[in-house]
């Protein structure tokens, strides 16, 4: 699906430090049902090329801004929100100071395991093989890696120490 959320021809936004080219809606939703989205901005670093990020309708609207702002303070602006609303679920569910570590330290795990099995995908092309808390590179033989690096026409810096 191929819609376009905002019309950047009439409203001038920003994703942090770079201008909003476009949005597009990947028809993908999230468990909890948050539209997914790709945003293409004007990378600050480049006079040519485009950043392609994914992110939530949800976190795009919230996070945009009438004017840039560094990579820091979008930072900033998205764990305002986030510990804001963990510490109202927090609240709710009557979670003591005691269980705050092992909270955290879950809620670490379970955020490490998403990004891994993507991962994990990413380089695999399914999750068959994918065990939480590896690294996907560890099943792999130094033939397959190299595969990988010739594939891509790219040598590989010699480490020295």
């Amino acid at each position: 699906m191929d819609v376009t959320l905002i019309n950047m021809d009439t409203v001038k936004k920003f994703f942090g430090p770079e201008e909003i080219i476009s949005t597009t809606d990947t028809g993908l939703k999230t468990a909890r049902g948050e539209s997914i989205i790709e945003v293409t901005t004007k990378r600050q670093d480049s006079e040519t090329d485009n950043r392609v990020s994914t992110t939530t309708e949800t976190a795009l609207k919230e996070f945009m801004s009438d004017e840039p702002r560094d990579w820091n303070a979008l930072r900033e602006a998205k764990l305002d929100v986030v510990v804001s609303k963990l510490m109202d679920v927090a609240t709710d569910y009557g979670i003591t100071g005691g269980e705050m570590n092992a909270m955290m330290t879950r809620f670490g795990l379970n955020l490490a395991t998403r990004l891994d099995q993507a991962a994990h995908i990413r380089f695999e092309g399914n999750s068959d093989e994918f065990v939480p808390g590896g690294d996907v590179t560890y099943t792999w033989s130094l033939a397959k890696a190299e595969a990988i690096i010739v594939n891509q026409n790219v040598s590989t810096p010699e480490v020295t120490s």
